[in-house]
């Protein structure tokens, strides 16, 4: 059973971090922690690994980033 759960950990993760496309670096390492420490990766990964924004903060961020582009430019 904790095979199992290990493997179910190890690709869903997997799948997650490819989906999101992060650097080659990023998910490698991502990639390398979840499969050395399943349980402990994946609490690690939902701890600090998922950057999700609120829709209102993401339209805040992007005009930011817009601005500093421009700025940048």
């Amino acid at each position: 059973m904790t095979l199992i759960l290990n493997l179910l950990i190890v690709i869903g993760i997997s799948v997650r971090v490819i989906m999101k496309r992060p650097s080659p670096g990023t998910a490698f390492c991502w990639l390398f922690i979840v499969a050395s420490f399943p349980f402990g990766g994946l609490i690690l990964y939902l701890l600090i690994g998922d950057r999700r924004l609120e829709l209102s903060r993401k339209k805040r961020f992007d005009i930011l980033h817009a601005d500093f582009k421009r700025i940048s430019n």
